[in-house]
C-alpha cells in the first residue's frame, strides 16, 4: 500500500498542471531544452539527459496532466508507469494503452508522444 503522503502528492495539481488547465490544454514546455539549432537540425524534441538527472542516476517524475506531450525522444532508458487512469502513447507510432498497474520500457532514441491526460491519468515517469 502506498504512503498516504506520498499518494497525496502524486494525486496534487502542480504548477503546470494548473496552467494547462488554465489555457485549455495547451502544452506547457517545463523542461529546459537545448539551443534551437539542434531542433533546427532534428525537428523531433530531444530531451537533455542533464535536466533529469540533477540528484543521481535515476529520476522519478509524473507526467503532467491536463495537455498532451508532443513527440520526444530520450537519451536515455524510460519506464512508465500507469498509477491510475490511463495513457495513451505513441512509441514510433504505434498506439499503446497502458491501464492501473502496467508499465512500458523505451530504449533511448525511441520517439514517444502522449494524448491529452485527465485528472485520473496518472503516470509516473522513471
Amino acid at each position: 500500500m502506498l504512503d498516504k503522503k506520498i499518494e497525496k502528492k502524486i494525486l496534487s495539481i502542480t504548477t503546470v498542471e494548473q496552467e494547462q488547465l488554465n489555457n485549455n490544454g495547451i502544452n506547457i514546455c517545463d523542461v529546459k531544452l537545448d539551443n534551437n539549432e539542434e531542433f533546427k537540425k532534428h525537428p523531433i524534441l530531444r530531451m537533455p539527459f542533464w535536466n533529469f538527472f540533477d540528484f543521481g542516476r535515476i529520476s522519478i517524475t509524473k507526467s503532467n496532466r491536463f495537455s498532451y506531450i508532443p513527440a520526444h525522444k530520450h537519451k536515455f532508458f524510460e519506464i512508465n508507469y500507469c498509477f491510475s487512469g490511463r495513457s495513451i502513447q505513441y512509441i514510433d507510432d504505434h498506439i499503446i494503452e497502458l491501464h492501473p498497474g502496467e508499465l512500458i520500457i523505451m530504449d533511448r532514441e525511441i520517439q514517444q508522444r502522449i494524448n491529452y491526460a485527465r485528472k485520473q491519468d496518472i503516470l509516473i515517469n522513471l
